[in-house]
């Protein structure tokens, strides 16, 4: 299943502008590239990006080396990339490469609620 992308243009309680992006498939090799770009446009657009990856079915070494390049894109523009929802694959990927101490990461998430 390729990689769906569907993101929410969100306001958090102190008016900052959050781009809530719920990820549904895979985040191989094939899809890592176009992901990146589709990202950091939205962190172009926005200080806060909120990546939902329960709905990820498979991580390759290409999804984690994507999320690595965006979180130090991010953080060399002075934003923010987080993590929200982590499915027990991804949240047993982020522990064995230690992303998960890199990455603020959100147990539980609701988008509608921010």
């Amino acid at each position: 299943m390729p990689l769906d992308m569907q993101v929410e243009r969100l306001t958090s309680p102190d008016g900052t502008a959050v781009a809530y992006v719920k990820c549904v498939g895979q985040l191989q090799s094939e899809e890592s590239h176009p992901f990146q770009a589709r990202v950091r446009k939205l962190l172009a657009e926005h200080p806060t990006v909120v990546l939902d990856l329960c709905g990820i079915t498979r991580l390759d070494s290409s999804g984690l080396g994507a999320l690595t390049r965006l979180y130090l894109s991010a953080k060399h523009q002075h934003k923010s990339l987080q993590m929200a929802n982590l499915n027990p694959l991804v949240r047993d990927l982020f522990s064995l490469t230690r992303l998960s101490e890199m990455f603020e990461v959100f147990e539980h998430f609701d988008a509608p609620r921010m």
